[in-house]
């Protein structure tokens, strides 16, 4: 909570932290996500199992039957900081 002096963003945290008071961390895999059946009902959840193949499988996309689902653009941090230090130094 310290990250911020936003009243606002400290409310939703401390909020997104009630919420997931009672989770507990599990070790999984891509496969073991894989295997995962999903209740018809809880349909619209699909999408934050998807992006767990997705970030499991140090993938950019991920697809189900030619369907695209999920997309994402990961870059390594050093090198996004590196490229930020290199613009930066050439505006200043």
């Amino acid at each position: 909570m310290s990250a911020t002096n936003l009243t606002e963003n400290k409310r939703l945290l401390s909020e997104i932290l009630f919420l997931l008071d009672d989770v507990s961390d599990e070790h999984v895999t891509r496969a073991e996500c894989e295997r995962i059946k999903v209740n018809p009902f809880f349909e619209d959840m699909l999408i934050v199992l998807d992006y767990c193949k997705l970030f499991l499988g140090n993938s950019i996309t991920y697809s189900y039957k030619n369907e695209f689902r999920v997309f994402a653009f990961l870059l390594p941090m050093e090198y996004v900081l590196r490229i930020l230090y290199l613009v930066l130094s050439v505006l200043i």
